[in-house]
């Protein structure tokens, strides 16, 4: 009668060590995809450009939000100083460069920020990336870290 106790108790022993076992296993796989997530999945693509023409200079920042290695937000600012001899017009200027850009709220749903500086106007939205794609005529379907890079420096953007 003694012996079956024994076993008994050996029975029940082993197997409160397998929900423990499950239990690990579970958090390993957790850390795993994690890891995995943090490590391809959250990149940020920062482009910039530079025109400098006769009458004004401007700066663009594009700055490309990635998920899993699709792009999914962009936020960008736009930075345009008039020459010294067409800030007397700055604000027939900025009136215009709102107009101009009014469309691309309507048509690709940007909201612009204008900020006006003592020498020209800084614009800034933060977009969806469909929305984005759409205003810079990039295909929707080229999405990704490396398509996104080689269409923002084909529009002559430099990436990073």
């Amino acid at each position: 009668m003694s012996d079956n106790k024994e076993e008994v108790k050996t029975k029940t022993g082993g197997s409160s060590k397998t929900p423990i076992i499950v239990v690990i296993a579970v958090i390993v796989i957790a850390l795993i995809a994690l890891v995995v997530y943090f490590v391809s999945g959250n990149k940020t693509l920062t482009c910039t450009q530079t025109m400098d023409q006769s009458q004004m200079k401007m700066e663009a920042e594009a700055k490309i939000s990635f998920s899993m290695n699709k792009a999914d937000k962009v936020d960008a600012t736009f930075n345009i100083e008039l020459k010294d001899r067409y800030i007397p017009y700055k604000d027939t200027f900025v009136k215009e460069f709102k107009k101009q850009y009014s469309t691309y709220e309507k048509k690709y749903e940007i909201k612009p920020k204008y900020e006006e500086t003592d020498t020209g106007l800084k614009m800034s939205f933060s977009a969806s990336n469909n929305s984005f794609q759409k205003a810079m005529s990039i295909s929707s379907n080229k999405n990704s870290y490396s398509q996104v890079k080689e269409d923002m420096e084909k529009a002559g953007y430099t990436c990073k």
